[in-house]
């Protein structure tokens, strides 16, 4: 129905907005250094009372840092940007629950934690 007004149409055949991002948590931690590397280690967590499925976890790495391996998801790496989506295995997280995947790092400095790691779910 239209509202009289100003053209806007109320009522009948109004649609709700469109579902938004479940939101994810990611927490980053560095497990092990040596000379020129390090381990990290991010931990996904599902903090909504619905099931997440799928995960995309993202970072920038400091300049003199690039990953050498990666575990329990699935990494790509442009530049100093880095992402790790879910594994297959991984992919779904009840509510509270939470993954980890690890990755192995060479740098020239000491290792630095980013303060700018995001976590999002399709």
């Amino acid at each position: 129905m239209f509202d009289g007004g100003n053209g806007e149409v109320t009522g009948i055949g109004s649609t709700a907005p469109p579902p938004t991002e479940t939101p994810c948590d990611a927490s980053y931690s560095i497990v092990n250094t040596w000379p020129g590397g390090f381990q990290g280690q991010i931990t996904v967590t599902n903090p909504s009372t619905q099931s997440l499925s799928g995960w995309t976890a993202s970072w920038v790495l400091a300049d003199d840092e690039t990953i050498s391996s990666s575990w329990s998801g699935v990494l790509s790496q442009a530049g100093t940007l880095a992402t790790m989506k879910n594994a297959d295995w991984n992919n779904v997280l009840a509510p509270g629950a939470s993954t980890s995947f690890g990755f192995t790092a060479n740098e020239a400095s000491s290792p630095t934690v980013p303060t700018n790691i995001s976590c999002q779910s399709p």
